[in-house]
């Protein structure tokens, strides 16, 4: 039940700031749901407005409207629009163009603009219902101020109608008081001439004659004035009043010419004919505002002629120069406007003598007199038809309105019910007049009740909801009920106004959401909902903690957040459920996931497509299978290894149960006894590996202690004995026993058997092969000292030979400097100096070479890998500065590396500036560096845009001295120290690369 808010709360405040921020967003929308009702204001002012007035309209409109609610003010912001249109002060409209659907329709499409954006500002279910109590609160609250105030326009309207048409009949009533009186004074003459009579006998018959003929005219008059007040129909006025007004005038023939408006608002002319058959005007046209009908149709005067044809206005008009062929001829003719009150005029009485001279004075005023009558009763006609239609209106409004509707008088008793009522309660007007009706649910009477009588008696509105039944469903539904009094300018109650909606699915999604959220909130499995782009707008907590974020954080965060997987196998990934989802509507399977703190855990998920009007929604629900994965994968592992084990053991493994048969053994067992399965398994063990002795003495059963080990409880270790295989042969063994219990049990034993009979024997070959082993370790040891020793001497020795090249070079050129040198000379010169220079990097090459093998597992640290580049950046500054090289590092995957520091920096350092020697000078120099770690992999990525190498030579650029590339100076060895340094510490590296577009090299190194 909706409670009357006195205050906005910060809730709603908060909202409609949110609102604000987004206000242009959300005022297309609005203006967008405005197009798609299109009421008739809306339809109006698009068709008048220009669209960016009609745009910014719409946006002051909702800007207002939500600093309203922000402000608390909204009641006197809704008072004072209200107050605008009830004095016709509103901008861009008049009061008259502003119906009370165009005020339903408007808020309606304003409510539903805050509920589609309540996902996106909260997922909280119960701050959402909390929302949409009070927006459905001042949304109804506006439109019931606004049906109110209508409904005091409407009545205001209607006691104007009503006092015009008093005043009208006051008119009449009047007119015919003169009337009264005129004829009393007639009958004071009458009585004054019968007195005369003797004095008076000659012209006594002639005055009596008229006296009674304006008697009987005035007669006429007074009965068609009390007829004609009587009728409300247009036509049946008009007809009666031409009818009695040819008859007045004596004349042949009369017509009355009238404007009047069709029920599709067209403004017609159309006539009465008296005393003739109307097929003899038919065929003519309508009079038009020639010189002679234009005084009557303008209302400027009255026209009477003896004789039409010699007035000299007559046949001045083509094309027929006076009356069209085959009229009736007309001599005598008169015309006098018939206007309204107001002095309107409403249309014209014509009138036609074939003789002439026939139209008196007399005639004229008692024609007068019936148009002026006759004018009253058209304009009271209009009156009570628009009245009528405005009625017609207001009924037709509230039996259109979704709601049930009632109406009650002043003391409270029901006076009208709209069709909505009847069809749902199946109560008609009779049934209710007696009081409250019993259409209430047993459990609500009271309450309602109660309410309508305290708001009745104080005069106050009311609101409450009730279940009401269906008569023909028999079903009761929830229904919000608001009553509200209608009050005159003296604050007395006229009229009492309800409405009743039915809310009833609204009250059952509510519970239904409470439960719905409730069940979310607790449930053990994670849930999740995202849009069709995988931006996701609800979480529930399971899956908050599940991820290890704060509540709310994932909310507007896209799902790949959450994926364990590398780019470019996570968008595979997503593609491929994508497509599943699209084919079947749901997609369940693992999922690799990654936490906030980037430790990474498994679940299994159910993900469905939930189709919400025009939009698709992906809900997720997943439970942590990480540990289930982890013992399923070890009880596998486990499995794989105990098969693995025994059936590549080279001792022979059997197990044996308490009565001492064979019920398992491995391939070794099966080699080493000759025996299958089926045959070690039809007797007891002992009996077919171990009956006999060597001295072929009988071995009994009990006595052997692998038997023994199982009833007694005691393991057999490193026992040495002698067994038989199935051809007969003895054979030395050494074997173990072990009993299995369940329960406390015995139930088996697993038996171990191993042949040494050439055990024996090798450990004398091996004792030999370890002395010789030894010796060879040796001489390994001094070739690898005296290839170092060379590599050293050789570097040390050449480096003074090549100092003095270089210094004697450099002497050369100094002694040379200033002479004019042939170009043959300078080329040898250069050619020298190129030499010496890469015999330098070579013999550098080599040192470093010596320095890698050594420095493998030497100086292992953790080492950070952002301040590594850092260094490695600074070192070789010049280069990328010449090079323009633009150099991004990403370590958000793999921050740390243990490593030896001096082989990661040979690493880094010779893969940078391999990527700089051979950039591609018609592009800008990119490197982009990536670490990151995958399945117990520290991964290093390099890749670069520039000339790349043919997909063939990939397998050649780690030999040593090999060199692609010839533009540039290089020695050959730098790729092929990083491929000794990854490879020496275990690892791998990759390269892809295609010529012109660029290379990547990835080292792959097993993780610390």
């Amino acid at each position: 039940m909706h409670e009357a808010i006195r205050y906005i709360s910060d809730k709603l405040k908060n909202y409609a700031h949110f609102l604000l921020v987004k206000l242009e967003e959300a005022a297309k929308q609005n203006l967008q749901l405005l197009k798609e009702v299109n009421p008739p204001l809306v339809e109006n002012l698009l068709r008048n407005l220009p669209a960016e007035q009609f745009e910014r309209l719409v946006k002051e409109s909702l800007d207002l409207f939500l600093t309203h609610i922000m402000d608390d003010t909204w009641r006197d912001g809704i008072k004072e629009t209200l107050r605008q249109w009830e004095a016709n002060e509103l901008p861009t409209v008049t009061r008259d163009e502003i119906s009370i659907d165009d005020i339903l329709l408007i808020y309606s499409v304003r409510k539903t603009l805050f509920y589609s954006r309540l996902p996106e500002y909260t997922q909280d279910a119960n701050l959402i219902t909390d929302i949409v109590k009070e927006i459905d609160f001042i949304i109804s609250e506006v439109q019931r101020q606004a049906f109110s105030l209508y409904v005091q326009i409407s009545g205001k309207q209607l006691e104007k109608k009503n006092k015009e048409l008093k005043e009208s009949h006051e008119e009449v009533a009047a007119m015919n008081e003169e009337l009264r009186q005129s004829e009393e004074e007639l009958v004071a003459t009458n009585e004054a001439l019968v007195e005369a009579e003797e004095r008076l006998l000659d012209i006594n018959k002639d005055l009596e004659l008229k006296v009674l003929e304006r008697t009987q005219n005035l007669k006429t008059i007074n009965d068609l004035n009390s007829s004609i007040t009587q009728k409300f129909n247009i036509h049946d006025i008009v007809q009666e009043v031409t009818d009695v007004a040819t008859k007045l005038a004596k004349a042949e023939f009369g017509a009355f010419f009238y404007n009047t408006i069709n029920e599709q608002g067209e403004l017609l002319t159309l006539y009465t004919i008296s005393g003739v058959a109307i097929e003899n005007f038919s065929k003519f046209p309508h009079p038009r505002k020639t010189q002679i009908f234009a005084p009557t149709f303008e209302g400027t005067a009255i026209v009477r002629s003896d004789d039409i044809t010699l007035d000299p206005r007559y046949g001045q008009n083509p094309p027929h120069k006076g009356m069209p062929q085959g009229h009736l001829p007309v001599k005598s003719y008169m015309a006098i406007p018939v206007k309204s009150i107001n002095g309107e005029v409403l249309g014209g009485l014509f009138f036609g003598h074939s003789k002439p001279g026939i139209f008196t004075e007399e005639s004229e005023k008692l024609v007068l007199s019936v148009s002026t009558h006759a004018g009253i009763s058209i304009q009271n006609s209009k009156l009570f038809s628009q009245l009528k239609a405005s009625e017609q209106k207001f009924q037709f409004t509230l039996d259109a309105m979704p709601q049930m509707v009632w109406t009650a008088n002043a003391q409270g008793e029901f006076d009208y019910i709209n069709k909505h009522w009847v069809d749902y309660t199946g109560l008609s007007m009779k049934e209710i007049r007696k009081g409250w009706p019993s259409v209430n649910h047993p459990d609500d009477i009271a309450s309602t009740t109660e309410i309508w009588r305290k708001a009745f008696a104080v005069g106050t509105s009311f609101e409450i909801e009730t279940r009401i039944q269906n008569a023909h469903t028999k079903e009761f539904r929830w229904h919000l009920v608001r009553a509200l009094p209608m009050k005159n300018d003296r604050g007395e109650i006229t009229k009492w106004l309800a409405t009743l909606t039915d809310i009833h699915e609204f009250k059952i999604s509510q519970e239904r959401l409470k439960m719905l959220a409730t069940v979310l909130e607790n449930m053990n499995e994670g849930v999740s909902v995202s849009d069709e782009t995988g931006v996701i707008f609800y979480t529930n907590p399971t899956e908050e903690r599940m991820f290890g974020y704060e509540r709310g954080e994932l909310i507007g965060k896209h799902v790949s957040i959450q994926n364990a997987y590398p780019p470019k196998e996570n968008e595979a990934i997503v593609n491929q459920v994508l497509t599943v989802l699209k084919t079947n509507g749901f997609w369940s399977g693992e999922w690799h996931n990654i936490r906030k703190d980037g430790t990474t855990f498994y679940t299994y998920s159910f993900i469905s497509t939930l189709k919400l009007k025009d939009k698709s929604l992906l809900v997720c629900v997943q439970r942590d299978i990480t540990e289930e994965k982890l013992n399923k994968a070890a009880l596998e592992y486990q499995s794989t290894l105990n098969k693995t084990i025994t059936d590549n053991a080279t001792s022979a493994l059997f197990m044996m149960n308490a009565k001492g048969y064979c019920t398992f053994f491995n391939p070794a067992a099966e080699k080493m006894f000759g025996y299958s399965f089926e045959e070690i398994s039809i007797k007891p063990l002992h009996y077919l590996i171990h009956h006999h002795r060597p001295d072929g003495s009988f071995y009994p059963m009990e006595e052997c202690p692998l038997d023994r080990a199982l009833p007694e409880n005691f393991d057999v270790r490193a026992h040495e004995d002698v067994f038989i295989k199935k051809d007969g042969t003895f054979f030395s063994v050494v074997c173990a026993a072990s009993p299995i219990f369940e329960n406390g049990i015995p139930v088996a034993t697993v038996i171990e058997v191993r042949d040494v009979s050439e055990e024996k024997e090798a450990k004398v070959r091996i004792y030999e092969s370890n002395e010789q082993l030894k010796l060879k370790n040796k001489e390994l040891q001094k070739i690898n000292n005296d290839l170092d020793n060379f590599v050293y001497t050789a570097s040390h020795d050449l480096k003074a030979p090549i100092a003095n090249l270089e210094g004697l070079l450099n002497a050369l050129k100094k002694q040379l400097d200033g002479q004019p040198l042939s170009e043959k000379l300078n080329a040898i010169l250069s050619l020298m100096e190129k030499s010496i220079l890469r015999f330098k990097e070579t013999i550098k090459g080599l040192t470093e070479i010596s320095k890698t093998q050594k420095n493998v597992n030497e100086d292992v640290e953790e080492i950070i890998i952002d301040k590594l580049m850092e260094e490695i950046s600074l070192e070789i500054s010049p280069m990328i500065e010449a090079s323009a090289a633009s150099i991004s590092v990403s370590t958000d995957g793999c921050q740390k590396i243990v490593f030896s520091k001096y082989n990661l920096r040979s690493i880094f350092y010779n893969l940078i500036t391999n990527a700089i020697k051979y950039r591609n000078p018609e592009v800008g120099l990119e490197i982009l560096i990536n670490t990151y770690c995958r399945q117990n992999l520290t991964i290093i990525e390099v890749r670069d845009n520039g000339l790349g190498i043919k997909q063939e030579n990939t397998s050649r650029i780690f030999e040593m001295f090999k060199r692609l590339h010839h533009h540039v100076d290089g020695s050959g060895i730098g790729l092929y120290i990083v491929k000794r340094i990854v490879e020496n510490a275990g690892g791998s590296i990759e390269v892809e690369s295609e010529l012109g577009k660029g290379t990547l090299f990835r080292v792959l190194m097993p993780e610390n």
